[in-house]
């Protein structure tokens, strides 16, 4: 039976995703065609390209998919993978049941010849790709082993290259990477990740560490994307990896859509950083975007069909495609250089970060222009010292002394800025104790595997590597006593870190993701509970973290950002803070601020101004004797009072999309004419 193609024009920017609401318009512009569960796709440009999928068929278009020819192959199998020399010669991959399946054509299509491929037998195909007209490569496997194999003729006979160690079950590698001629990328099952530098007759394996909550580290990669000469990326379930350095070194950033049980389905990168994701499957699929390389991502409350894979046009930046597996053919128009220019001198995503020195004094850090500002009433009242320039997770330690998360230190107060001293590079996290005499840094280790701790008292003039049982959250009262969350285990330090004692347990939980202590005796963590549905949990402790009483009796406000079957589901606590004993507070990873006055017997939400919107947390600090700082993204900066009542300090706001009318699943956006505006208190 015939499926519909929808042809979805999707006027949109990376941008302005990140703060518009879901207001879509469908329309029905394409007739019908025989292909369903599409898989692969090969576009020339923004009017000429190929689709393939369950049918077997391949199908063409050189009018944007107002029409299609369909082309028959000589089987009806499964095709995933496509790759074209240019519009008359090509190739076609996949598999089903065991069953390898390899075709090329050079008449653009219309008739197709099969290859067969000795010692391949019982086993498909996941992807092919070639360097030129001669070099190419095919990657797959069976649920006997993997494989990967090298033509240096034209497809005429085909090289095992495989790596050792492929003979495992199920080990099937999903996709290779050309990065020159001689240097290939291959991803698949169980995490594997590998590089070659000799087109394959040696290969070196890429260890790499998933930063997810209760990592799938055992669950595929399954996508690579090249951005640019040296930065690569690489999708799995949970993480994608980003490479730098062509390949050689991978660090993981955590998928969010995780936390909903939204595995990442697929993904593009418009540029280095700026990318856009589809996470779930079916009528439970959601659009993310990320304008900082995946380190946060956004999520939508729209539903954009079960996606299999995102494309945009070789050498445009602007379109591109996404197909669903039932037959869907999203078009896709980015129109980035317009709005960069009209959103000039602002910059997306504008998430701050505020700390505290004393009740008075402290910093707001963030993309311009926020910039750099300090605050000596406890946050009513902020001075710029840098509005013109992205300051990140800065931290200060005294009204001279500040550090920013990518590794620059000022000791007159920011009129001058000097690279920390060595060892500094690769920061991941970094922890100022709350006595405010040290500070404790995480590095990745060389190659991006694992992580390495060190503390400087003297603000990163000199700095010392000290032990790190295991990689977790941390919190320092001081230079010398700390703790350690290891998932559901915690640890306890009472020599700056040289060693560490386990000393209690958090029972169900998966892990705490925050810490915070006011003495050497109180303190709490914060992590989800680990039954089905998965909702933020908190426990206490009053003998250092010896044992740990549980807290999750919350009182929620009405929730209209998410979907119901997504309310309150997997958000854990973001960060902790407590003035006493009684007072406590923390935010999700969310939206949402909470708060106790009984020690977190009991925690309510705090409702926000209607203006800050779908707006993600990124810190909270303790403010004044009795106030609170949030911040956001969008630029927004909160101030609750004693009272509870929100003001808001700072919004950035963007352009909006105007909502049409809706019909089923096909989205066109209509832009709205308006301008950014900074509201300032």
């Amino acid at each position: 039976m015939k499926n519909k193609v929808i042809i979805c024009l999707l006027l949109f920017t990376l941008q302005q995703i990140y703060s518009q609401k879901t207001n879509f318009d469908f329309s029905l512009i394409n007739p019908s065609i025989t292909s369903s569960n599409l898989r692969a796709a090969w576009f020339f440009d923004e009017s000429s390209g190929y689709i393939a999928g369950k049918a077997g068929s391949v199908l063409f278009t050189r009018d944007s998919g107002k029409t299609w020819h369909e082309y028959e192959t000589p089987k009806r199998i499964w095709i995933v993978s496509l790759f074209f020399h240019d519009v008359q010669y090509g190739w076609g991959a996949g598999g089903f049941n065991g069953q390898l399946y390899l075709i090329s054509t050079s008449d653009s299509g219309h008739t197709w010849k099969e290859h067969r491929i000795p010692g391949l037998e019982n086993t498909e195909i996941y992807k092919i790709k070639f360097l030129d007209r001669n070099h190419g490569w095919i990657t797959g496997g069976s649920t006997k082993n993997g494989f990967v194999y090298y033509t240096n003729d034209g497809g005429i006979t085909w090289i095992n290259r495989s790596p050792p160690g492929l003979t495992i079950p199920y080990h099937v590698i999903q996709d290779i990477i050309l990065i020159d001629s001689n240097t290939v990328c291959i991803c698949g099952f169980k995490g594997y990740l590998a590089r070659s530098n000799d087109n394959g007759l040696h290969w070196e394996r890429i260890q790499w560490k998933s930063i997810a909550p209760d990592s799938m580290i055992a669950a595929p990669l399954e996508q690579f994307q090249q951005v640019n000469d040296t930065v690569f990326y690489c999708k799995g379930k949970e993480d994608i990896l980003r490479s730098d350095d062509r390949g050689i070194t991978w660090n993981a950033r955590f998928f969010i859509g995780a936390h909903y049980s939204m595995q990442l389905g697929a993904f593009y990168f418009h540029n280095r950083d700026s990318g856009f994701a589809i996470g779930g499957y079916g009528e439970n699929a959601r659009r993310f975007i990320t304008l900082d390389g995946g380190k946060i991502w956004k999520i939508f409350r729209d539903t954009v069909g079960d996606v299999t894979e995102l494309l945009l046009f070789p050498g445009n930046n602007s379109n591109g495609y996404m197909l669903g597996r039932s037959s869907e053919v999203y078009r896709i128009s980015v129109l980035g250089e317009k709005k960069t220019q009209l959103n000039k001198g602002y910059t997306p995503l504008s998430s701050a970060f505020v700390s505290f020195y004393d009740k008075k004094h402290g910093c707001l850090s963030g993309l311009k222009p926020i910039g750099l500002r300090t605050t000596s009433d406890g946050g009513k009242t902020w001075q710029i010292i840098d509005s013109s320039k992205n300051y990140e997770g800065v931290l200060q330690n005294d009204a001279s002394h500040f550090a920013t998360s990518n590794g620059q230190v000022t000791i007159d107060g920011g009129r001058s800025w000097i690279q920390a001293p060595d060892g500094y590079t690769g920061l991941r996290k970094m922890y100022k104790t709350l006595k405010n005499d040290a500070v404790f840094y995480i590095l990745n280790n060389e190659g991006g595997t694992g992580v390495r701790l060190f503390v400087s008292t003297d603000w990163f003039t000199t700095a010392q590597e000290r032990q790190f049982p295991a990689s977790g959250t941390l919190f320092f009262m001081n230079a010398d006593t700390g703790w350690l969350a290891e998932k559901t285990t915690i640890y306890w330090t009472t020599d700056g870190a040289r060693s560490w004692n386990q000393i209690g347990k958090l029972e169900g939980t998966f892990g705490a993701g925050c810490l915070y202590f006011i003495d050497n005796l109180y303190g709490w963590a914060g992590g989800v509970t680990n039954d089905s549905y998965r909702n933020p949990i908190v426990f206490n402790t009053c003998d250092g973290g010896k044992t740990w009483n549980r807290q999750d009796t919350i009182t929620y406000l009405s929730d209209t950002l998410f979907p119901p079957e997504l309310n309150k589901k997997d958000r854990p606590p973001k960060q902790l803070c407590a003035r006493n004993q009684k007072e406590v507070w923390f935010i999700d990873d969310y939206t949402n601020v909470f708060y106790s006055q009984n020690g977190g017997k009991h925690w309510q939400q705090i409702e926000l101004p209607q203006k800050c919107g779908d707006m993600f947390l990124g810190s909270i600090a303790l403010a004044g004797d009795s106030s609170v700082c949030v911040t956001g993204d969008n630029g927004m900066v909160l101030y609750i009072t004693p009272s509870y009542k929100v003001n808001v300090q700072f919004n950035i706001r963007r352009k909006k999309f105007q909502k049409k009318r809706s019909l089923n699943s096909c989205y066109r956006f209509h832009l709205r004419k308006s301008n950014f505006q900074k509201y300032m208190n």
